[in-house]
């Protein structure tokens, strides 16, 4: 066969053009797939660019960060406007007050990324625009009408830099040690304002072993072989709680892996009869193991980014207590006029 050096398109034989473009494709670009890993690993191991640089920050001392709305966040480019913050308390005081009227406490804990947490391994170019960030925002926002609302996680994970890693390096998540420290502060608030029957002892039970990690979101950004990282994994306490069926709830689920969409756990040996109802994103995994060994009977439920506030759960399940987890860049869904339920 000639080798095709050049494409062309004729209206006239238009069934003849599928078949000239493959063999096209595969005369001059039959190195491209190669050619591509070769560039990802030159720019990555030699000159430590970021394979992609529309998504993946190359930070200082080895660790990486997201490059999408969570650098326009901690830069401040979207930081909420005084018409937004204006709604996020309508929706939460409408909220709150339907909680009230059942007599369930309810907490929203929003989750900062990565940037907020180690911004002295941010590049010198990626520069903090305001003193606050959207989570300072809305505790401010709340703190005369909502005063009890919102857990602020920062001060905590940025205190555990002490103690270990809070992010993983290969992903954008917090690590177990994180949802550690997080669980910690948020059960010791739970316990002081509203439970004081909480046995939190468990807690000091835990030890911590290092294990290899090889996987995670940031490693299929990086597009390159034979990454690998040191992280922590709980140790020295046998987890009680066990799981449970399903609930047939109705909530929207869609984009969720089936196995994340419902949790349900029943622990027998805790002295409380308390049932927690936790409504998360990806970023509550890291609070399960922690929460569920709190509470008699935990569910934690993932509605597709959307956050609402599920009144058939609430009906069904009569829960104690209510947290919302929402990964930062996610918190706009909370005031989507579609995720109202009212």
């Amino acid at each position: 066969r000639k080798f095709h050096d050049s494409l062309t398109f004729d209206v006239r034989q238009l069934d003849k053009f599928p078949k000239a473009s493959e063999e096209y494709l595969a005369d001059n670009f039959s190195f491209r797939t190669p050619f591509i890993n070769w560039s990802k690993q030159i720019k990555f191991r030699l000159f430590k660019v970021s394979p992609n640089p529309d998504h993946l920050i190359i930070g200082r001392n080895g660790r990486y960060f997201i490059a999408d709305d969570e650098k326009r966040i901690y830069e401040g480019d979207l930081n909420f406007t005084p018409d937004q913050l204006a709604i996020f308390e309508q929706e939460w005081l409408r909220r709150k007050h339907y909680f009230d009227s059942l007599g369930i406490p309810v907490y929203v804990l929003p989750g900062p990324s990565a940037l907020e947490i180690y911004p002295e391994y941010l590049p010198f170019s990626i520069q903090r625009k305001y003193p606050y960030n959207r989570i300072d925002q809305l505790e401010g926002k709340f703190s005369k009408r909502l005063p009890k609302l919102l857990v602020n996680p920062v001060p905590t994970l940025v205190a555990g830099k002490k103690h270990g890693n809070m992010y993983y390096i290969l992903d954008n998540h917090w690590t177990e040690k994180a949802g550690y420290y997080v669980s910690k502060m948020l059960l010791k608030r739970m316990k002081n304002e509203h439970f004081p029957q909480l046995d939190l002892t468990f807690l000091d039970r835990y030890t911590w072993s290092k294990i290899p990690r090889n996987f995670g979101h940031f490693v299929a950004l990086i597009g390159v072989s034979g990454l690998e990282e040191v992280t922590e994994i709980r140790s020295g306490y046998t987890d009680q709680a066990e799981d449970a069926p399903d609930f047939a709830f109705t909530y929207t689920s869609e984009g969720v892996s089936v196995e994340d969409q419902q949790l349900h756990f029943v622990n027998k040996q805790v002295k409380n009869k308390l049932k927690i109802l936790v409504i998360r994103d990806s970023f509550g995994g890291a609070l399960v193991p922690f929460i569920k060994e709190t509470f008699a009977e935990s569910v934690f439920i993932f509605d597709s980014w959307n956050y609402r506030l599920n009144k058939s759960i609430l009906a069904s399940y009569k829960p104690d207590v209510v947290l919302y987890v929402t990964y930062d860049p996610s918190l706009h869904n909370q005031i989507n006029p579609e995720n109202w339920e009212w």
